[in-house]
């Protein structure tokens, strides 16, 4: 669908949604032909998809994990809606290094870095220009 909407963009603007689409389409046909069994493993009961809870995914600890990871998604989503690509995707690069406990000047560079070379390559060099958010700009 983001393929067929991009069509209608300049070629600049078109190129980042269109690979991302093709990477997302390969890795899906990649992950059907998986999905499918071989003759030889069609009488294994355990394939498919999994929807239990796992017992280590019960615990409390598990469940701190699952939040913090549907929290940071909607944190995500929340950022770039309300500042924008350039100023949301290193704020939750330091965040999440930082959740990981590495050390805040290794963070700090390692976001800025990223949020340099996003605004250069997207911003600069191909005029692809994201949207700002609702509070920015």
């Amino acid at each position: 669908m983001i393929f067929v909407y991009s069509q209608d963009m300049p070629l600049a603007a078109s190129i980042y949604p269109e690979i991302v689409a093709i990477i997302v389409g390969v890795l899906l046909v990649i992950e059907i032909i998986r999905s499918v069994p071989s003759g030889s493993a069609a009488a294994d009961s355990s394939m498919g998809a999994d929807i239990d809870l796992a017992e280590d995914e019960k615990t409390r600890s598990g469940m701190r994990k699952a939040g913090l990871v549907f929290g940071s998604i909607f944190l995500l989503l929340l950022g770039l809606y309300l500042f924008g690509f350039y100023i949301t995707i290193p704020l939750f690069i330091l965040g999440y290094m930082l959740l990981e406990k590495e050390s805040i000047i290794l963070s700090g560079i390692f976001a800025a870095v990223i949020g340099f070379v996003n605004w250069y390559v997207f911003g600069e060099l191909l005029s692809l220009p994201f949207p700002s958010g609702l509070l920015v700009g």
